[in-house]
């Protein structure tokens, strides 16, 4: 699963998406979710990830790779201590998402 975020900070709106393919590479599924409202480039990769792991999750998919361009979220993700930011729910909620599905 490919997953990005976009926004336009003097617009007030961002976006979050994700795209996830077989293992031939061919498409499987799609997800666009639109946003109003002020939030960091940081918290729109988080809700992108989320998003995606949602879509993955009712979609069936049992093993997913997940690929981003955002390496301060994987970072997070693969850190053990308490995560206090203001992104912090949004770490805490995708590692729970991991736990319904094999991630490699």
């Amino acid at each position: 699963m490919n997953i990005d975020g976009a926004l336009q900070l003097d617009q007030g709106v961002y976006g979050t998406g994700a795209v996830c393919r077989n293992d031939i590479g061919d498409c499987v599924g799609v997800l666009a979710v639109p946003g109003v409202g002020y939030v960091s480039p940081q918290t729109c990769e988080f809700l992108a990830l989320v998003n995606g792991l949602h879509f993955c999750i009712q979609a069936g998919f049992s093993l997913v790779e997940i690929e981003g361009d955002a390496q301060n979220v994987f970072l997070a993700l693969d850190s053990t201590q308490e995560d206090l930011s203001m992104d912090g729910a949004l770490v805490d909620e995708a590692k729970v998402l991991f736990k319904s599905i094999s991630v490699c």
